[in-house]
């Protein structure tokens, strides 16, 4: 599986530097943005971001605004807020993530995105599997519900959740897959 990939937006050179190294450093890739209206064109171009971690203060178009500018584009994007003391929101409801304060320690930036993309990262596992086990197996709908029935009579409630959702990804997976097909010219 490849990295999960990170849009890191401050207009402090040194501090997009240092927040996309540390993240770098942890294992993601990361796209680097010097402000929103360049974030806002990495969104639009179609690039797979797992997260999106922007600074508040910023001209012209803040970090609350690029996020509900976002959020139109990508309604399930992850977003999280980087600031100082002086730019934390009074309470007005505006952030739509978590906002973590800086100065920040690399160890604890690399956890708390971790810990954000945890729920990405199962998703991700999940459409693998169901992807291998639609390539291998032609029965691969009727083979994990089967699963998800046996680990339930065993009362392994936490594997049975999983293949449940396994099942759920293989019939989106192959219903898209039959929508994607070339459709016959009619006659």
């Amino acid at each position: 599986m490849h990295p999960a990939t990170i849009l890191v937006v401050d207009d402090t050179a040194d501090i997009l530097a240092l927040t996309s190294s540390v993240l770098e450093n942890a294992g993601y890739a990361v796209l680097r943005c010097s402000g929103s209206q360049q974030a806002l064109a990495v969104l639009r171009d179609g690039h797979d971001i797992d997260l999106l971690l922007t600074d508040i203060a910023m001209p012209g178009i803040d970090g609350f605004e690029l996020a509900r500018q976002a959020r139109m584009a990508r309604p399930l994007l992850p977003i999280a807020y980087l600031t100082g003391p002086s730019h934390l929101p009074d309470g007005d409801g505006a952030a739509l993530g978590p906002i973590l304060k800086k100065p920040y320690r690399p160890d604890g930036l690399a956890r708390e995105v971790e810990e954000l993309l945890a729920p990405g990262e199962d998703a991700r596992l999940v459409k693998a599997v169901a992807l291998d086990m639609l390539r291998r197996d032609p029965d691969a709908l009727a083979n994990a519900k089967e699963a998800e029935q046996i680990d339930r009579a065993k009362g392994d409630r936490l594997s049975a959740e999983a293949w449940h959702d396994i099942a759920a990804a293989i019939a989106v997976l192959a219903k898209d897959r039959r929508n994607a097909r070339p459709k016959a010219p009619r006659a």
